[in-house]
């Protein structure tokens, strides 16, 4: 028996933030209007959740860590009018099978509470105990009695923030109800019981309330309820997306796609918006019982929800007047440049302000002649590209350099020119990022060299990116980011050298989501692999991008330096900076070999 029940446990409890989200949702199952969560070592040593709710009786007490004593199953059926968010009767049985277990409750009129006490699998103890209305849960030493499970636990700093993001999307989901959250004996997250849903938002997502627009529409026999951002805010990564469906929070990669479509072309391709749904449906529409966690659902009409979010979305901002993108099929840019402007100056005009010393200024025309000056003996790119042993291709050197003429752009991304005999199609981005990349390791990021700046620049932080800022600052140091104490707040005060000029927030707010998106394990990652991300990245922001506008002598200038680069062929990210129709290759694709 007490093997099953481990085995049973390891379905609901398989890491500390999976605890504190099910006794979150005990919590609110009883009523309760405030829940406080303590953690030490990441969920090791301790987690205590502590509500005002309803409480128990002794006798409810007792049952509430048998299996299933507690379930609200009486029938089949009844899966199909959930209420709850607990229905099974698992969850505390399988926190307390693994864990050193307390809990103290006092039912709503009572003068005494009841405490129950599990050392694992067995005999619960009971006795009185006083205590305010409502409940406390303490799970101490996790996995005590299955030592290998403890050893995959991921560092106290992944966890942290995992159950910070967790309690921060409960606090959303649930507006009328205030939390709070302390790591290690330090307050984390105070969310009062009086913050409205747009407040919780726009904390989360670190954006002013006004950029916000309320979401309700119903769809077929779907309410949409929510708050979405506007187009000019989006992420990289899914993380500032939440999804429910009756008050429960889900993960489903095909709902978050039908935000980008809503959004379709109002943001860039492979851009996520700020966005959160409540989907109000009837229980017997869904199924929450597919996986024990109840992370996941099934719905009985599978494109019903898409098709519900997608069309309240494009209604919002439909309502809320806001431009769609007017986007040209085919654009050429032949217009001449101004004749009193030189090559070097016109080219200027398109690179990105340098920062110095806090101050942003236009670069100056020798800054950018030797920021964009062909690395010395550069071979030119040859007609035909050559394999080596090791299957790269490797450029062949030629006396003359290659005749370069620009015809048109595509779609106002894709540079069409002819190089000498060869017709070239190139990706403007993807080509300026290499260049920019390999120059930024020649010269910019070897080592945590750093730029001051005159004046500190106050960073917005949630708790989360907080939490992660503290445990890796030495890594950020380490790649040029100097920060100072401004209060409880963080500034930064110097910034890795070549950053450009007014990108400084956006910048440092991709950096740190990226690489706090990945949650640390207890390896920490080397310099190297921070600094190779840090360059992608900085190569990535300081590029033309995709639809900004680019004159023919710069587009001569961009592929005169994209043949002098060392890995012309592909981006920092691996896609294609070009691809080269040649004549034998048209004579391949027109069946004419």
């Amino acid at each position: 028996m007490e093997v099953a029940e481990r085995i049973a446990a390891g379905e609901v409890v398989d890491r500390p933030s999976s605890i504190v989200k099910e006794l979150l949702e005990n919590s609110l199952d009883a009523q309760a209007d405030f829940v406080e969560v303590e953690i030490e070592e990441g969920g090791r040593q301790l987690i205590r959740v502590t509500d005002n709710g309803v409480g128990m009786t002794a006798e409810d007490a007792l049952l509430s860590v048998e299996r299933h004593a507690t379930s609200k199953l009486r029938t089949w059926e009844d899966l199909d009018r959930l209420h709850s968010f607990g229905f099974r009767g698992e969850a505390l049985p399988s926190i307390a099978a693994v864990s050193r277990f307390e809990m103290v409750t006092t039912a709503r009129g009572e003068n005494a509470g009841t405490r129950i006490i599990l050392d694992g699998p067995g005999q619960a103890r009971s006795e009185a105990a006083a205590g305010p209305q409502g409940t406390r849960v303490e799970v101490r030493d996790l996995f005590w009695n299955t030592p290998a499970r403890r050893k995959f636990l991921k560092s106290p700093t992944s966890e942290g923030m995992k159950i910070t993001e967790l309690v921060t999307r409960f606090s959303i989901l649930n507006p009328s109800i205030g939390f709070r959250l302390l790591l290690n004996g330090s307050e984390k997250l105070f969310i009062p019981t009086q913050w409205t849903l747009a407040r919780r938002l726009a904390t989360f997502w670190k954006l002013d309330e006004k950029e916000l627009m309320p979401l309700e529409q119903q769809v077929g026999e779907i309410l949409v309820e929510g708050v979405i951002a506007r187009p000019g805010f989006h992420r990289r990564n899914r993380s500032a997306q939440l999804i429910a469906v009756n008050d429960r929070l889900i993960t489903s990669q095909s709902l978050s796609q039908a935000f980008a479509e809503g959004y379709d072309p109002l943001i860039p391709r492979g851009r996520h918006p700020y966005c959160y749904v409540n989907l109000q449906l009837d229980p017997a529409g869904v199924d929450v019982n597919i996986h024990p966690t109840k992370a996941e659902v099934r719905f009985a009409d599978a494109r019903a929800p898409f098709r519900a979010i997608y069309r309240a979305v494009r209604n919002c901002l439909d309502e809320e007047k806001v431009e769609t993108l007017k986007e040209s099929g085919w654009d050429s840019t032949l217009d001449e440049p101004s004749p009193t402007a030189s090559p070097a100056e016109i080219f200027a005009q398109s690179i990105p302000p340098v920062l110095v010393q806090g101050r942003v200024r236009p670069p100056s025309t020798d800054r950018v002649l030797e920021m964009y000056r062909p690395p010395e003996k550069a071979p030119a790119e040859p007609l035909v590209e050559e394999e080596s042993e090791q299957g790269e291709l490797m450029p062949v050197e030629r006396d003359r350099p290659p005749e370069i003429e620009y015809l048109t752009r595509l779609y106002r991304a894709y540079l069409v020119v002819k190089v000498d005999q060869q017709l070239w199609v190139v990706d403007q981005h993807a080509a300026h990022e290499r260049i920019s990349y390999e120059r930024l390791h020649r010269f910019q990021i070897t080592g945590p060299d750093s730029q001051g700046l005159v004046v500190p620049f106050p960073l917005n932080l949630n708790a989360q990116e907080k939490l992660y800022l503290e445990e890796h600052r030495e890594r950020f140091q380490e790649v040029g980011f100097e920060f100072t104490e401004e209060g409880e707040e963080l500034a930064l005060s110097a910034v890795p050298p070549g950053l450009p000029g007014g990108k400084v927030e956006s910048f440092f707010e991709e950096v740190l989501a990226e690489l706090s998106s990945q949650l640390p394990t207890e390896k920490e990652t080397p310099v190297a692999q921070y600094r190779e991300k840090l360059r992608a990245m900085m190569a990535c922001k300081s590029s033309i991008r995709a639809r900004e506008n680019i004159t023919p002598l710069e587009v001569i200038r961009l592929i005169q330096d994209l043949l002098a680069a060392e890995h012309s062929p592909y981006c920092p990210h691996g896609r294609p900076t070009r691809i080269r129709l040649d004549e034998p290759t048209l004579e391949r694709l027109f069946h004419r070999t």
